[in-house]
């Protein structure tokens, strides 16, 4: 049965009478569904429809009473507009009915690496070599952590095993913090071996976390890799939290080396989420 629009009849029975306010028909609102384009769900995939009171019962069954009134943590990686996080988290608090609360943003700091390698070329009789840079990138995360009553907050730092790697190549390093244009991660795996810092600024204790980063493929910016970003932000997690949901507004992110991207990524109770590609300028260049 393919797409046809909704009679006014089978439009009523769905929302049940008297019609909820919230589907009473306004300026700009509820409009209707225009004809499905190739490639759209609408146009593959039959739906049998909805009435409001089924999904009121379904959403009913997504939450308990005890979990409904934990709350819902919001947070931006990297550079976010105010206004953007206000309202995402009032529209949240709306929609689900649940307190929510942002949390301090992580901040990101991007190390540029200019690996030289050196080729050899064979001839006849002798080999020529030859010189090659090769930019790479480093991406670090502080990570926001949550009060903790019984542990007093601690500056220390605690290199992982993995915090120094070896190469036979000559690096030299800079600093520079990241923009909207280069905030990604470092290069490599999703088996997510990270050196990592604490550090105390103002009330907050942070974790740094250094995430494998790559330029991308279909743009200039820097891609951060995903699963290391998410095993990162488990970190953050509030012991009263249903959730923490990480925005990343100007930060693209990939899985596999042989990702274009990957829009989000959901664990337990943390989800990243980019929105970088709902801007039209992103895939234009930094």
């Amino acid at each position: 049965m393919s797409f046809y629009h909704r009679t006014a009849r089978e439009i009523s029975r769905a929302t049940g009478e008297p019609v909820p306010t919230v589907l009473k028909p306004g300026k700009g609102f509820w409009r209707p569904v225009p004809d499905p384009e190739e490639g759209d769900w609408l146009a593959d995939y039959d739906e049998d429809g909805q009435t409001y009171k089924q999904f009121v019962e379904d959403a009913s069954d997504c939450l308990s009473e005890e979990e409904n009134k934990k709350t819902i943590y919001l947070c931006a990686i990297g550079d976010a507009e105010d206004s953007l996080m206000e309202k995402l988290m009032t529209y949240t608090k709306i929609f689900f009915g649940a307190p929510t609360v942002l949390l301090p943003p992580v901040k990101i700091s991007v190390e540029e690496i200019s690996s030289s390698s050196t080729t050899t070329t064979k001839g006849k009789k002798r080999g020529s070599s030859s010189s090659s840079a090769k930019t790479k990138y480093n991406m670090f995360m502080d990570i926001p952590l949550p009060p903790n009553p019984k542990t007093k907050a601690k500056k220390k730092t605690t290199p992982s095993s993995a915090s120094s790697s070896s190469s036979s190549s000559t690096r030299s390093t800079r600093s520079s913090s990241s923009s909207s244009s280069s905030s990604s991660s470092s290069s490599s795996s999703s088996s997510s071996s990270f050196s990592s810092s604490f550090s105390s600024s103002s009330s907050t204790l942070t974790k740094r976390v250094r995430i494998s980063c790559r330029k991308g493929l279909d743009h200039e910016h820097l891609q951060a890799q995903i699963g290391q970003v998410l095993e990162a932000t488990e970190h953050m997690v509030p012991h009263d939290a249903f959730c923490v949901m990480c925005i990343a507004p100007h930060i693209d992110f990939y899985e596999d080396e042989e990702d274009l991207f990957v829009a989000g990524w959901a664990g337990f109770n943390t989800a990243v989420f980019s929105l970088a590609r709902y801007d039209d300028a992103f895939l234009q260049g930094p």
